[in-house]
């Protein structure tokens, strides 16, 4: 806070840190509280569950259009008479977008941060706003950005072995580097790695294939990390209009950062390393994907060879018996993901006979 500046009118939402997701507790229309995901990929409305939406009587009030790094799609809309978030934040008639989400039941949009100044702290588990005066920038880095179409989005300058890039700041994005196709594309990057995981990524209107690498340095501010991990869009997917960024960046890599936001129009991001700075970046160590039938029951879908699962004796149709809602499927998938030779004890039932397999993580990129 500036020398001699009167005492900022502040209001604290507690946040959750889980499975790299941003959590805050949000009602509607008076509802129990629900677990809405802060996602600053997304700079227009709040979304819901259809299914959650259903649940609390909304009606339908009309539609809405939403894009993504696959595509574009129609959802319905939603009017409700308020939303309060944190128990501290009400927002009277509002708009909410159906969206379905699977481990979350909601999402809010970027001008949360920017509606006013805001603090995203990790640390103290804390989302400020500044309804008067200043945050503290004390120890910060300040960052220069670029707005997208919409004034909310955060496009930042990056460095990415050592090239620049322009890269969207996006919550709502639980891994860590995203390049996007035209970009894959234009540096020949598809088949510029030897060894890369590949998989089919779902996102708004459809799927694509891509591609996950690890790369020598990434770069933001005056932070440096080493072997990042970094997802590729399929060029083959690319859109004939220049994308307005050439990739995101995740929460993998900005929960390593305690982050200030400033009213428009002000564009700078103020960025201080946390503790989580030197954690190991996230990525399947585990060769092991899950699939959640209508029931609940959640089995195995695929080992892949040479994997942590292959070698623990893991085989496709295992059932996981304690893994049974999406929440605990986020959970798995992070335990997967944690630093090589972490030891994971998975409770198996095969043929009607329950037993523990522990595994033992290890790198595939």
């Amino acid at each position: 806070m500036p020398a001699g500046a009167a005492t900022p009118n502040v209001s604290v939402v507690k946040i959750l840190l889980l499975h790299n997701r941003v959590l805050l507790a949000v009602t509607v229309n008076g509802s129990r509280p629900l677990r809405f995901a802060l996602d600053t990929g997304d700079s227009d409305r709040a979304s819901i569950d259809p299914e959650v939406a259903a649940s609390l009587g909304l009606k339908i009030a009309g539609g809405s259009m939403s894009s993504g790094i696959v595509g574009q799609e129609v959802h319905a809309t939603y009017s409700v008479q308020d939303i309060v978030i944190g128990g501290v934040l009400r927002q009277p008639a509002a708009q909410l977008d159906g969206v379905a989400m699977g481990d979350v039941e909601g999402l809010l949009p970027a001008h949360l941060l920017q509606t006013q100044d805001a603090d995203l702290d990790f640390t103290k588990g804390e989302l400020r706003l500044y309804f008067s005066g200043e945050a503290d920038h004390a120890g910060y880095t300040a960052i220069p950005y670029d707005k997208g179409h919409s004034e909310h989005q955060v496009i930042a300058p990056c460095r990415l072995d050592d090239q620049a890039l322009r890269l969207q700041l996006d919550t709502g994005d639980p891994d860590g580097i995203t390049l996007l196709s035209n970009y894959v594309r234009d540096r020949g990057l598809w088949n510029a790695f030897p060894t890369f995981l590949e998989e089919v990524v779902r996102g708004t209107a459809g799927a694509t294939r891509s591609r996950t690498v690890r790369m020598k340095s990434f770069q933001i501010g005056a932070t440096r990390f080493r072997d990042p991990i970094v997802t590729l869009i399929d060029p083959q997917h690319f859109t004939a209009d220049a994308p307005e960024s050439d990739g995101l960046v995740g929460l993998d890599v900005l929960r390593r950062f305690d982050m200030s936001f400033q009213t428009f129009p002000r564009t700078v991001l103020w960025i201080k390393r946390n503790d989580a700075a030197a954690d190991a970046f996230r990525v399947d160590r585990s060769g092991l994907d899950v699939r959640r039938t209508k029931n609940g029951v959640c089995t195995v879908s695929e080992v892949a060879p040479g994997s942590a699962a292959e070698a623990a004796g893991l085989k496709v149709g295992d059932v996981l018996p304690t893994i049974n809602t999406s929440g605990l499927v986020s959970g798995l998938y992070w335990l997967l993901s944690d630093a090589a030779g972490t030891e994971v004890a998975l409770e198996v039932e095969r043929g009607g006979v329950k037993q523990t397999i522990k595994l033992v993580l290890a790198d595939r990129v």
